[in-house]
């Protein structure tokens, strides 16, 4: 990772990291413990795209199913009861949303990369919703 996408990563985890978590805690009135691997995420040939790609690709869909999830308080509860950990990392270069998630033991996996099908947050947010639904 180079000195550009360090920057970008930096500034992100102090920023809308920060707000991503926060709206998490408040929207299931609880915490969720996060595994980032922030160095597997950036590729340098697409440090433009890299904030947009750590929102849409791993955060807006988390953030999006959880208020599906999370309109009421059987909701909110399941998903304090059943989701433990989130672990997102680019660790296969996968670039397809039916790919991109795993939920076993409480834990949600979310392995894809930051810079390909960017623009596929609602079929992400789809998969993610389901795959969380039938695990609660």
């Amino acid at each position: 990772m180079g000195l550009a996408e360090r920057r970008v990563i930096k500034a992100y985890q102090e920023g809308k990291y920060q707000e991503f978590l926060t709206e998490v805690k408040n929207l299931i009135n609880g915490e969720i413990e996060f595994d980032i691997d922030w160095n597997s995420l950036p590729n340098e040939k697409y440090p433009k795209n890299l904030e947009q790609g750590l929102t849409e690709v791993y955060f807006k869909p988390i953030l999006n199913s959880f208020k599906a999830i999370a309109e009421d308080d059987m909701g909110k509860e399941a998903i304090r009861e059943s989701v433990k950990k989130i672990v997102i990392k680019d660790e296969n270069d996968n670039a397809y949303a039916s790919k991109t998630y795993k939920f076993n033991e409480g834990t949600l996996i979310v392995d894809h990369c930051s810079y390909t099908n960017i623009g596929n947050t609602d079929e992400r947010t789809k998969l993610l919703t389901k795959l969380l639904e039938s695990n609660l």
